[in-house]
């Protein structure tokens, strides 16, 4: 019977004193055995035979290993000690080696004869060793060429893989006894640990996760050396994993499990985190699904919408009893036990007595339900072929009264645990099995709709009808406002809302949502920001021939002489931008005896104020936007402010694992764990360019193919502001034989070139090279930014080089620190445009090799 086995040999005490011991090895190999046999391998041969790990005894025992398989098998073999690279092929070090021939008494690893004759189906060795001399503080870098076909496909039938712990020109460290983690750092490591972190990785993503194939298998390893590294404060980048194969890895089976063709839903789409139903976690669905006849309806667990990070709780999918036609049930599964309403807002209610109002499950669910049919290509078509329910199932239809607060209809409706039988009904009407899974091939397909540009439906959203679909946060932030609004007209004073959330989460969505509502209903409402490009924008294009409307959109400095309570609801959009006080050189000298702060004026201005902002989108000197300013604000005026926090994102393909990238490429997260490898999500493209020529032509042929594309870069070149005697625009942006010139300047168009403030969006902006200003909150599919040479990477960290800034935000009383944030800030807002992906390239050759290590 076929079966997963596993040969671990460690070299520790070696004879040579110019080869410095392993002595953690034995723990490491001890730690990785336990945790194979926890999953399924048979009894583990760890292998430490009293005269040491000679040259004998690891050619014998290995290819026994191999020619013991049974038919069938998979074999793990793994190595772990010293090595080296000598002249293109890579030798493990035995204890008995000789720091002076070590690659004649070296072991060459390749056992590709024992392969071709083995019984075995799957073949994988591990390699935890250093392959390019021997360093007493790690087990150094690997150097190792592309292995030969005959090497890694000994036999056509066979599947071999090879997985190193680091990559070409890195090194694969370890951990001594006398090292601890970084304070507040919680790895699950113990004081005076000594270990390999690969071998340690290895062994805790056997041990902690239930992963199957290969592809998953580098993926947690890659994910927990990254953490390790960091928390141990290691220097430089973290070692990559080299994973060497010539099979699909996400097809390559390596423990105990459902083989990847029994996974439907994941095997089609690898993107969709959707993971197995199970009955015991949600008894009510699983009851239904039994009492409806629908246990072999296929159910899809954590289903993330498209071009969104927003992941429903299951979607049914099968068929339409009558039709026959694919039919599919959202659910949305809450395990609160009681409801209750939310201070008169019937779209919020409270959960288990919880002190901040949650989004009624019921408009959730159907929000749900309308974005699916939105932005699915396939389901756009038909809408009435998805529904959604919720499921309350430790409530009764009394103790959750308040979810029916509003209209319950086919896209939204609740059943609580008195209604388990109703809810059975219900399925039977809406769904019979699918016997050709075309209903689940159909959803799971890539085939989501492009999102429409924010500013390209802002006039209809303002003079029309409501164009945008608020999900979750979003929506509860909306309804906050609302109901401020609502509480201040019957009891006065001011009300303050703060909405927080990074790139792409919705800020904006929810401004244009509440200035089109209040808009349409009449109610004094005004839009200000602190960027001219993004409000000069929204003039222009929310406002085409509508003064009116073009009223509605103002500066932050705008309210300096209203009158308390003149604005109904003030919305601060890019509420990051603020600055101190709204006092500059234009201002009339009787408004300069005010010395008031902008934040008191923007609170004073209206009845409700809004303020939308993400603290890392701070870019200048004198920018005090930030949740500590507002609350401090606030409190010192006895005005109540409520927080609403954005999680989700919409952006970059609705990618956190990007967003997250990007913040721990630029040491913006918490915890600065550092720059990390970008593991593709399916979701957003990450490319890196090696000549700002290749990224132009890339970008050109995306903008060919009907897709909007920029170039933006760091302020690292002189600005001319004046166009040329021709009338042409100075190429200031020079890399070496490649030049192009800045956005226009100023607020008129320069032979064919629009002007400053319609750069991101007129189709001719993408000419000219844009910086920070001007991208600040706008997007385009395609984003290629040029990382300039004041920020740049050096050794195992980022340095500043403020001489290489021409930014004149920046003066000589500007802190080196407060600059240095502020060009990473500004890096991350660049870096974070792109819907569809985004394209980087530096102009400092060491971070091109950091991007490189990090992208490929």
């Amino acid at each position: 019977m076929a079966g997963f086995r596993a040969l671990l040999i460690g070299a520790t005490d070696y004879q040579d004193d110019a080869i410095p011991s392993l002595p953690f090895v034995p723990e490491d190999m001890a730690k990785i055995g336990k945790a194979l046999e926890e999953r399924g391998f048979d009894p583990v041969d760890l292998r430490r035979p009293e005269r040491g790990t000679t040259a004998g005894f690891v050619v014998g025992t290995v290819t026994k290993f191999l020619n013991s398989a049974r038919p069938g098998d998979l074999l793990l073999v793994m190595f772990s000690g010293h090595g080296v690279h000598f002249q293109g092929d890579d030798y493990l070090l035995p204890e008995d080696a000789h720091g002076h021939v070590l690659d004649r008494t070296g072991i060459k690893l390749d056992w590709s004869d024992d392969i071709s004759t083995s019984a075995a189906e799957r073949v994988v060795f591990c390699i935890d060793a250093c392959r390019e001399g021997i360093q007493r503080d790690f087990m150094a870098a690997s150097g190792i060429s592309r292995w030969t076909k005959r090497k890694i496909g000994a036999a056509a039938k066979r599947k071999v893989a090879y997985v190193y712990a680091c990559s070409p020109g890195e090194v694969a460290r370890f951990v001594t006894g006398k090292e601890s983690v970084q304070p507040d750092d919680d790895i699950g490591t113990k004081p005076g640990d000594s270990f390999s972190l690969f071998s340690r990785a290895l062994a805790d993503t056997v041990a902690a996760t239930r992963i199957s194939t290969l592809e998953q298998l580098e993926q947690h390893t890659q994910d927990r050396i990254d953490r390790m590294h960091h928390a141990y404060g290691k220097p430089g980048v973290p070692q990559q994993l080299r994973v060497l194969t010539d099979v699909d890895k996400g097809d390559f089976l390596v423990f105990p499990g459902p083989p990847p063709t029994q996974l439907p839903e994941l095997s089609m789409d690898p993107t969709q985190p959707i993971t197995h139903f199970q009955p015991t976690q949600h008894p009510m669905l699983s009851k239904a699904l039994d009492a409806s006849g629908l246990r072999d309806v296929s159910v899809l667990m954590g289903f993330a919408l498209p071009l969104s990070s927003t992941k429903i709780s299951a979607i049914l999918a099968g068929q339409d009893p009558v039709s026959g036609e694919p039919s599919y049930v959202v659910v949305e599964l809450k395990d609160w036990n009681q409801v209750a309403p939310a201070d008169g807002i019937p779209a919020l209610c409270q959960a288990d007595g919880g002190s901040e109002p949650v989004l009624n499950p019921v408009e959730q669910v159907r929000a749900y339900v309308d974005y699916l049919t939105a932005f699915h290509e396939t389901l756009s078509q038909h809408p009435d072929r998805v529904s959604g329910v919720v499921l309350l199932p430790n409530t009764t239809n009394t103790t959750a009264r308040a979810v029916r607060s509003v209209p319950e209809n086919e896209r939204g409706r609740a059943f609580t645990a008195d209604q388990a039988d109703d809810f059975a009904d219900y399925l039977r009407r809406r769904l019979v099995p699918s016997p050709t899974n075309r209903a689940t091939e159909l959803l799971v397909e890539p085939a989501s709709k492009p999102t429409t540009q924010l500013l390209k439906v802002a006039a209809r959203e303002i003079i029309e009808h409501e164009q945008f679909i608020l999900l979750d946060a979003q929506r509860e932030a909306y309804e906050l406002v609302l109901g401020a609004l609502r509480k201040a007209d019957s009891a006065g004073g001011s009300e303050v809302v703060v909405v927080t959330g990074g790139p792409g989460s919705g800020k904006s969505v929810i401004a244009l949502s509440l200035l089109g509502e209040l808009f349409r209903e009449g109610r004094k409402v005004m839009h200000a920001t602190g960027s001219q490009s993004f409000t000069k924008t929204l003039r222009k294009l929310a406002g085409h021939r509508r003064r009116n409307v073009q009223a509605l959109f103002k500066y932050f400095n705008s309210f300096m002489t209203d009158k308390h309570g003149q604005i109904d609801v003030l919305i601060c959009d890019e509420a990051h931008r603020l600055r101190e006080t709204s006092v500059n050189r234009w201002t009339r000298s009787e408004q300069r005896k005010t010395n008031r702060s902008q934040i008191d004026e923007l609170i004073d201005a209206a009845k409700v104020t809004v303020f939308l902002l993400d603290e890392h989108q701070v870019v200048r000197p004198g920018e005090v936007g930030t949740v500590a300013a507002i609350k401090a604000a606030t409190a010192a005026r006895g005005v109540s402010c409520t927080m609403v926090s954005l999680a989700d994102q919409f952006r970059c393909g609705g990618s956190e694992a990007y967003l997250q990238w990007v913040l721990n490429l630029l040491g913006l997260s918490r915890g600065n764990p550092g720059p990390t490898r970008w593991q593709p999500d399916g979701k957003v493209i990450l490319r890196m360019a090696s000549t700002p020529a290749e990224m132009e032509a890339f970008l050109k042929k995306k903008k060919d193919d009907n897709l909007s594309a920029r170039i933006s870069a760091g302020y690292c070149w002189e600005w001319t502001k004046k166009p040329l005697q021709d009338g042409s625009l100075a190429t200031d942006v020079t890399i070496g034989d490649w030049a192009k010139p800045w956005n226009v300047p100023g607020d008129k168009a320069v032979n064919g070139a629009p002007p400053s403030a319609l750069w991101a969006t007129d189709p001719g902006g993408f000419g000219q090279v844009g910086c920070v200003y001007t991208a600040q909150g706008f997007e385009y599919d395609w984003s290629g930014v040029i990382l300039g040479p004041d920020l740049v990477w050096r050794t195992d960290k980022w340095v500043l080089n403020r001489d290489a800034s021409w930014d004149p935000a920046f003066t000589k009383t500007t802190p080196d620190a407060e600059v240095d944030r502020l060009i990473r800030n500004a890096y991350k807002v660049l870096l974070t445009r792109g819907k569809a992906g985004t394209i980087v390239y530096s102009t400092d050759a060491e971070t091109r090799e950091l991007l490189h290590r990090l992208i490929g």
